[in-house]
């Protein structure tokens, strides 16, 4: 039986029960073990009253996942499904991208969204998940896409090797940075103070442009591969990059002088995702090596580490407290992880099929993540 089907024969076991006190850890073991019993009814019964303790059973449900009894993961893995999608699923949808979703980024104000994707278009979205506007124009799959501080600008990279800058509000191309003839650009960032664009590309290198004149102001060298992923910190003076399964270290620029300041090594396959905290003292990144890493900007050491993606990491991205990483896996799933413990807090399922982009929103509320389902999905963080 698929898991869809799994997840439907539960659900009307899941009702939203009010648990008066916590359950008895014992208890739970015993139910556990019941999902695999011999007797059907028996494993029915144990479904639905773990269902009905919901989200205090989760624990113990996730646990089971690694079971080695067939039935026991079967029924378990439905159940979290279940559970977690009633407690933390999407609030809303974006649906019209005729391709995968590869770059998702949020308005700084935080009621807006942009996306890029493969069918060649970004989309313009408010947070219910109604399309604004779409721009067309860009040739190319949509790689890489970055809005500026004021929400007025947009700029779109992808395997053209150029860099466009658009008009947000008349959905037209401005002028187009084309000083990457090295390779195709993988990632984009605006400056905090919406002057300058970073980038990075399959030729190994970073750039910095003036937004306005689309003038090259340095070029950022040391990667042995092509940069994968980066970000800019949130005072505006430094550069992070993520290099590809060549390279798999993160470098660390000035990007005053473009000088490297620091290469943080650790990771083991390419670099997907990057994002700083929002005090700057802190990068988390996530790589195809099924982990996602937060580093000590001053150190570069690792400060921890989150395994628990069965399949590679694409994007991360920290709340707003520092406290908690969000993961974007292959798997399809979204992770919240406490920074301090490395501990699994949460569980996001919905996308169908890998994820590749994931976002906070300025006020902690809402995960935004894109997928290979064509889809960009809004998610609640606040419960």
């Amino acid at each position: 039986m698929s898991h869809h089907a799994l997840a439907c024969l539960f659900l009307p076991l899941v009702a939203l029960v009010a648990v008066a006190d916590p359950p008895d850890d014992k208890k739970v073991a015993r139910l556990i073990e019941q999902l695999g019993s011999d007797r059907f009814e028996e494993r029915e019964s144990a479904s639905k009253a773990l269902g009905e303790l919901g989200e205090p059973a989760l624990p113990a449900l996730r646990k089971a996942l690694r079971s080695d009894d067939a039935e026991v993961v079967r029924r378990a893995e439905a159940l979290v499904r279940v559970v977690e999608r009633r407690l933390f699923g999407e609030l809303a949808v974006c649906s019209g991208h005729q391709g995968q979703v590869v770059a998702v980024v949020v308005s700084a104000d935080g009621k807006r969204i942009l996306s890029g994707a493969k069918d060649r278009t970004l989309r313009l979205w408010d947070l219910d998940g109604k399309e604004l506007r779409k721009f067309e124009g860009q040739g190319t799959e949509v790689w890489s896409v970055a809005l500026s501080p004021d929400g007025k600008r947009a700029v779109s990279g992808g395997p053209g090797h150029f860099v466009i800058l658009w008009d947000v509000e008349a959905g037209r191309e401005l002028r187009r940075f084309d000083s990457v003839a090295g390779g195709a650009v993988r990632c984009l960032a605006f400056t905090p103070d919406g002057q300058r664009v970073f980038g990075g590309s399959y030729d190994h290198k970073a750039r910095l442009w003036d937004a306005d004149s689309g003038k090259e102001l340095h070029v950022f060298e040391g990667h042995a591969d092509s940069i994968m992923s980066l970000a800019v910190s949130p005072d505006g003076k430094y550069g992070v990059t993520g290099g590809g399964q060549g390279d798999r270290t993160l470098r660390l620029w000035d990007l005053e002088t473009g000088k490297e300041v620091r290469k943080f090594e650790g990771h083991q396959e390419r670099i997907m995702g990057v994002s700083f905290s929002a005090d700057g003292k802190r990068v988390v990144s996530g790589s195809w090596d099924k982990t996602a890493c937060v580093w000590d900007v001053a150190t570069g050491k690792v400060v921890c580490r989150m395994s628990g993606h069965p399949d590679r990491v694409f994007g991360v991205a920290f709340a707003p407290d520092g406290k908690r990483v969000i993961s974007a896996g292959g798997d399809g799933a979204l992770r919240l992880w406490d920074v301090t413990t490395a501990a699994e807090l949460r569980h996001y399922v919905g996308h169908e099929g890998a994820l590749s982009e994931v976002r906070v929103t300025p006020d902690g509320k809402r995960i935004v993540s894109g997928g290979t389902d064509g889809s960009v999905r809004i998610w609640s963080l606040t419960k």
